[in-house]
């Protein structure tokens, strides 16, 4: 779950405390699952340097029914697989909202999205059990025609990405332009992709869906412990987020 990796889906503005990025796995994309549903045990959330906390929350029937994993502080030099507590079985039809957000306060450019360290990423992996061959992404990009509204250029134009990086690099910011930027980005149109390597698929939305949100509970200090999740490092996470990026990577190009 999450973005891809293009400056199209991530343009982070400098000098924020919390620049917030979601994204949405709609029913379109889980209907291939079982409907005996699939068991999710662990969680590999993933941004680079700004990232600050990756969540994914299950949604049924356009209602937050609880966090698949709440990551809620990230931080790029201490990254594990978390295994969860209890496995979690999500079904056919469920969605997914993930949340990215990010800390700018150190940059005095814009962060976009890529592979360098310096770039930046929302990506949030599970692991799950049975396999299934034709799942293995759900991810979001702004739409070409969102970004070119924004940028005062005719939407049937063919969008080109140099001239799109160097608007980019080039703007004056200010606060009122970065508040402005969330709110493009809390309502601007996505691309979803999904699917396998074999059945990559795409659908438009035309705006983030609502749903009902988790409520707020208050922290229970007498708690035993039993709803935290267990970290476990793995010496297998590298190689497993350098294999799963190049395949990213390999969808992007289709």
């Amino acid at each position: 779950f999450g973005t891809d990796i293009l400056p199209t889906s991530l343009a982070i503005p400098p000098n924020v405390q919390n620049f917030i990025v979601d994204s949405y796995c709609p029913i379109n994309a889980t209907i291939s699952i079982p409907m005996s549903g699939i068991t999710v045990i662990s969680a590999f959330p993933h941004a680079h340097l700004q990232g600050r906390s990756i969540s994914t929350k299950i949604i049924r029937n356009q209602t937050a029914v609880q966090y698949l994993f709440n990551g809620e502080t990230f931080d790029f030099n201490y990254q594990f697989e978390h295994r969860l507590a209890e496995p979690i079985k999500i079904y056919s039809g469920d969605e997914f909202a993930t949340r990215c957000v990010y800390n700018t306060v150190n940059k005095t450019r814009i962060t976009l999205g890529g592979e360098s360290v310096h770039d930046e990423m929302c990506l949030h992996i599970f692991t799950y059990y049975p396999r299934m061959n034709n799942t293995s992404i759900c991810l979001n990009r702004i739409s070409f025609s969102s970004w070119q509204m924004l940028m005062n250029k005719n939407i049937s134009a063919i969008f080109s990405f140099d001239e799109f990086e160097n608007w980019l690099m080039n703007i004056n910011w200010t606060s009122q332009l970065v508040t402005q930027w969330q709110e493009f980005y809390n309502n601007a149109s996505r691309l979803v992709l999904y699917g396998g390597e074999a059945n990559l698929q795409h659908l438009m939305l035309s705006r983030l869906p609502k749903y009902e949100d988790l409520k707020q509970k208050e922290c229970n200090k007498s708690s035993t412990g039993n709803n935290t999740t267990v970290i476990i490092p793995s010496f297998n996470t590298i190689v497993f987020l350098a294999i799963y990026l190049m395949m990213l990577i390999k969808y992007l190009m289709l």
